[in-house]
């Protein structure tokens, strides 16, 4: 079906490209009268090097415009890709029980209210080895900034901390962050990752990596 869809958008993109090809043999057009008039009729080969340069802007135009509409459709579907598998950080803590220190109250609060930038100074305060949440939040502030390189980061220290049970959401999330970058390369074998370590997200990264490879 996303074949059928990019030849959609390739037909209706085609009047762009014969708009590029007009302006470009009107362009021809004027150059062929004023020689005529001014300096004289070209010979045959001369005639002949305008052709094929015209020809070739065409072609160029058209490799253009193409470029363009299948990058377009590249970002939009790892766009609806990522709104779709993004898992809402409050169902993961709500399903946790964990007790919270003041300073993880008021960034907790500050997270649900969207204000991340100030949420992860007070996630950073209350910080520390024997809590790993705050860390986790941290990434998840950076991810709903579009920091994903900052995200990836803070997920990494989750995954290090071996002793906790935030590991796979945030190897999941991780294979998000590199969709946000549009690195499908490194998407995709982090999902693949996923779904070898038979993570708690394997079903989700299967489905995602369906679409990524026939997009």
């Amino acid at each position: 079906m996303s074949y059928i869809k990019n030849l959609k958008l390739i037909h209706d993109n085609l009047n762009d490209i014969w708009l590029i090809a007009d302006i470009s043999n009107n362009k021809y057009k004027f150059y062929h009268t004023y020689n005529n008039k001014f300096v004289g009729k070209k010979n045959e080969q001369e005639k002949k090097n305008k052709t094929n340069l015209l020809s070739f802007d065409i072609k160029i135009a058209a490799i253009l415009i193409l470029m363009i509409i299948f990058g377009s459709i590249g970002t939009k579907t790892n766009e609806k890709i990522y709104d779709k598998y993004n898992i809402q950080s409050e169902y993961i803590t709500n399903s946790r029980g964990n007790t919270y220190d003041s300073n993880l109250i008021k960034a907790k609060e500050l997270y649900d209210n969207h204000n991340y930038e100030e949420a992860i100074t007070y996630f950073k305060i209350s910080n520390n080895k024997n809590n790993i949440l705050p860390t986790f939040y941290i990434g998840n502030c950076y991810q709903n900034l579009n920091k994903p390189k900052y995200a990836i980061e803070e997920y990494k220290k989750v995954i290090a901390n071996k002793e906790n049970t935030l590991i796979e959401i945030s190897e999941f999330n991780i294979g998000l962050c590199h969709l946000m970058n549009n690195d499908n390369e490194s998407a995709i074998k982090q999902f693949e990752k996923i779904i070898i370590d038979n993570n708690y997200y394997k079903n989700y990264a299967k489905k995602i990596l369906k679409k990524l490879k026939y997009q």
